[in-house]
């Protein structure tokens, strides 16, 4: 998942028969994305779900504070939003050239659907660029969520999540809210899924206990791209 937009060493054949087999038959089966109908399109379902500002800040997303008139700008600030994708993109961009980094990603994959069950009917790597597996950010915080630096818990009020910070380094850590409802303000988008977010989390967990090991691989794909 971390290494998922960087160059990939060939990852390590599992002893298990059953799951090699497994993976050997995912390969067969695995498509990726053509990245249609395109990131500009994404980005403006979740902004219009999202009331055009970042989930988290509550700051209006650029582009539209542009277009408001003063009236409406009244009260309000701006930010540079992205939309950002819970399960990275780069999961779904296969080349088939490349015969390493598609088995790495297939097993990803599988790995996903068989231990996280409830993503099996939800998300594959043809499905990666849907609202819900998406959310706007500011883009500072984007970064952030990619490194795994913070996850949504959920609370016992559907949609309303605990803001979980797993790395404090960053400057804006400490100016996240406690707590953020996930709205629907255009009822024809799809909210977040709680079932991806709850992989999210998960996942940066894993990647805490990894510590060190993770921070190093991390600068290394950075070093390298």
């Amino acid at each position: 998942m971390a290494a998922a937009g960087g160059k990939q060493p060939p990852v390590t054949p599992s002893p298990s028969q059953s799951a090699a087999f497994g993976i050997e038959l995912a390969i067969t089966q695995i498509e990726g994305s053509t990245r249609n109908p395109g990131q500009r399109w994404l980005k403006e379902q979740c902004l219009r779900r999202d009331e055009n500002r970042c989930v988290l800040s509550g700051l209006i997303d650029s582009g539209v504070f542009k277009d408001m008139s003063p009236g409406e700008r009244r009260g309000n600030k701006r930010t540079d939003t992205e939309c950002a994708h819970i399960l990275p993109f780069a999961l779904s961009k296969l080349e088939e050239k490349n015969a390493t980094q598609t088995k790495n990603k297939t097993t990803t994959w599988w790995a996903l659907h068989q231990y996280f069950p409830a993503l099996k009917n939800k998300i594959r790597a043809d499905t990666v660029h849907q609202p819900g597996n998406a959310i706007t950010l500011r883009s500072v915080l984007h970064g952030e969520f990619n490194r795994f630096s913070f996850g949504f818990r959920p609370t016992n009020e559907e949609h309303k999540y605990y803001i979980e910070i797993l790395d404090g380094d960053f400057y804006e850590a400490a100016q996240l809210p406690t707590t953020v409802t996930f709205a629907q303000h255009d009822t024809r988008v799809p909210r977040t899924d709680p079932d991806i977010l709850d992989v999210h989390l998960r996942i940066s967990h894993v990647l805490k206990k990894v510590g060190h090991r993770y921070k190093c691989l991390v600068k290394e794909l950075e070093e390298e791209t």
